[in-house]
């Protein structure tokens, strides 16, 4: 007995500290509650609460043991009083033990103050025949007194709650509850038991207590949105006045506590603050006069994110990322390699940019090879970056979850950094990761733009010309003018584009005066046909037969031509190039029914004949007169 009496006292000691009272436990996947307040979240650790409940763990030396596993089992039944519409808790059979000092791990509940004990059960699988059963143990600690023990008999139906009472206990001892699996047909035979809510009994004492009826309702919010009111209702039990006082606290326990004692949230409502990111978690206390006890409502979780809400573009330095809404993973470290280029609108010099080097691929097991944002709704994502090699292609990954890919984008090489493009669509805030999906990625920034407001800005050289395309309509800014091509062969025939909108994913021509101009996006509809193929948000590597824009002189004239792109050549996004197989240096560009300039025609005499570009075309002067190159005397 003595021996006994030590064991159980070594189980007290792993089931911390319980209080004086009881109170009836329900179960949900997620968490185990005491009159609606939260005792533990873990299966390995043991919470102090009113009672104490938890995972008895203890040393496992058999292989046929399988206690410990808890996984939600869906129900919705009523037995007695008690509806249960809601999930319970899995706890795995293993051969059946005679006492807790078998080795295994069992729910077991510490209380005090109760006469009689009931157990809410079912077992999950069999029939009739195999008149299966939940095992329940209840150990008297004060007094080291022998197990009493009630199989709660389920037919082996998992349709139906059944439910079993150990009565006659004395409310002045102290004593264990054990579920401690189930059985069918005989004790050896493994039987996996779901439990819903053990309820206490003490026919010799009734409190009064104020009843909770509306717990307070956890939400998320970005940083400095406007946050609803947390809002708790009770009945009174004995008549009395009722009072609020709300807490805070960053782990859940319900047990009020004067240092989180929120000064002055002394009515049934409280708006919690947003101004900073974090996790807090807020209940109310409710005391009626006259009462024996106050009531304590559930705990609401108050998340609120450090999100991007406005267009913004992430940079990472030496010092780190230029937003505090971005977390980088430990996999992740900031690396002094610089680049000195220019990609899209931004440019990487090596004054003001630095790298984030992933070291690697991710994969579970190595998970901190990512960099997170949260973003506060549907936007579009333009991530810059390039590989660690040279000769290789790497990617990297765009998910809403760690490791779960929506996307594969930048099929990038050491070279050059190029830019990828991804529209997040929800509509609710979320976290978005970037992982390596190959081996080592080197990430130089992040884009991000809300609504349709999505920009790109090209840039026109010395020539007056440049190609582009973009993934979404665009409208062409002032003191530009875009061409569709039309390939003729030997040569390209630019036409003007109607209404002033470049249609999604078609490759132009844009002239102006050399500088830089942003294209918005617009919802205008837009079409056109072109011969220019466009490679939109993402590089291309340039295919057989593509020719690519570029320059050519002819008597100290540099005119606009196509020029081969050569081999493996990687032609940047938000650009065009073309196809033909002329097996040319140089394919002329005309406008409209022009044709190339290659000699001057019969009306244009050829001494002292000069030749220049005007408004992007070539214009032939003789003698005051300025003619094209078809002939016609133009203005």
């Amino acid at each position: 007995m003595k021996k006994l009496l030590s064991i159980l006292m070594l189980l007290v000691a792993i089931v911390i500290g319980a209080q004086a009272d009881y109170k009836d436990l329900s179960f949900t996947a997620t968490k185990k509650v005491l009159d609606g307040g939260e005792i533990w979240n873990s299966s390995s650790t043991n919470v102090a609460a009113a009672n104490t409940a938890g995972w008895c763990s203890k040393n496992t030396n058999s292989s046929n043991n399988k206690y410990g596993d808890v996984t939600p089992s869906l129900r919705g039944d009523v037995v007695e009083e008690t509806s249960f519409k809601i999930d319970g808790v899995l706890v795995k059979g293993g051969n059946i033990p005679t006492n807790l000092t078998t080795s295994k791990k069992a729910l077991v509940v510490k209380f005090t103050n109760a006469e009689s004990v009931t157990v809410y059960g079912a077992t999950t699988s069999g029939t009739s025949s195999d008149n299966a059963a939940v095992r329940i143990s209840v150990y008297n600690v004060t007094d080291g007194a022998a197990v009493v023990t009630n199989q709660m008999s389920t037919y082996a139906s998992p349709n139906h709650t059944a439910y079993t009472t150990v009565s006659s206990l004395d409310a002045t001892k102290t004593y264990i509850f054990c579920v401690d699996g189930g059985f069918k047909n005989n004790s050896t035979t493994n039987q996996d038991v779901v439990l819903y809510a053990v309820k206490f009994t003490n026919s010799s004492e009734s409190k009064t207590i104020p009843t909770i009826t509306t717990n307070p309702t956890s939400k998320s919010y970005i940083v400095g949105d406007e946050a609803v009111a947390l809002t708790v209702a009770a009945t009174a039990a004995a008549g009395g006045d009722l009072s609020y006082q709300w807490y805070s606290n960053t782990d859940g326990d319900t047990t009020a506590k004067e240092g989180d004692k929120i000064d002055g949230a002394t009515e049934n409502s409280y708006t919690p603050s947003t101004e900073s990111a974090g996790k807090k978690y807020y209940y109310c206390v409710v005391t009626e006069a006259g009462a024996d006890e106050p009531a304590i409502s559930n705990a609401a979780t108050i998340q609120v994110i450090d999100a991007i809400k406005t267009n913004t573009t992430i940079t990472f330095s030496s010092a780190g990322a230029s937003s505090n809404a971005v977390e980088i993973g430990s996999g992740a470290s900031l690396n002094d390699l610089q680049s000195d280029e220019s990609v899209d609108d931004l440019s990487f010099t090596t004054d003001d940019y630095k790298r984030i080097r992933f070291g690697g691929k991710y994969s579970s097991s190595n998970n901190g090879r990512y960099v997170t944002f949260t973003v506060s709704g549907a936007c579009h994502i333009t991530v810059y970056g390039k590989s660690n090699s040279s000769g290789s292609k790497r990617h990297i990954n765009i998910g809403t979850t760690l490791g779960t890919s929506l996307a594969e984008l930048s099929e990038s090489d050491g070279y050059s950094i190029i830019a990828s493009e991804y529209d997040y669509t929800g509509s609710e805030a979320t976290p978005i990761y970037l992982f390596p999906l190959d081996t080592d990625y080197y990430l130089y920034a992040v884009k991000v733009t809300f609504g349709n407001t999505r920009s790109y800005t090209a840039t026109i050289a010395g020539i007056g010309k440049a190609t582009f395309s973009a993934p979404y309509n665009v409208e062409v800014p002032a003191g530009v003018k875009a061409y569709v091509g039309t390939n003729k062969g030997t040569s390209v025939t630019l036409t003007e584009i109607e209404g002033d909108v470049i249609p999604a994913n078609t490759g132009v021509i844009i002239e102006g005066s050399a500088g830089s101009y942003t294209f918005n996006e617009t919802d205008e509809s837009a079409s056109a046909t072109s011969d220019f193929i466009a490679t939109s948000g993402n590089p291309v590597t340039a295919p057989a037969n593509a020719y690519i824009l570029g320059t050519k002189t002819v008597d100290e004239t540099t005119t606009a031509v196509f020029k081969p792109a050569g081999s493996s050549l990687l032609i940047p996004s938000f650009k065009a190039y073309m196809i033909s197989a002329a097996n040319q240096d140089a394919i002329e560009i005309t406008f409209d029914s022009a044709t190339a300039i290659n000699s001057i025609t019969s009306n244009v005499s050829a001494v002292g004949a000069k030749k220049y570009v005007k408004d992007g075309k070539l214009v032939i002067e003789n003698n005051g007169a300025k003619f094209n190159a078809a002939g016609a005397q133009v203005k």
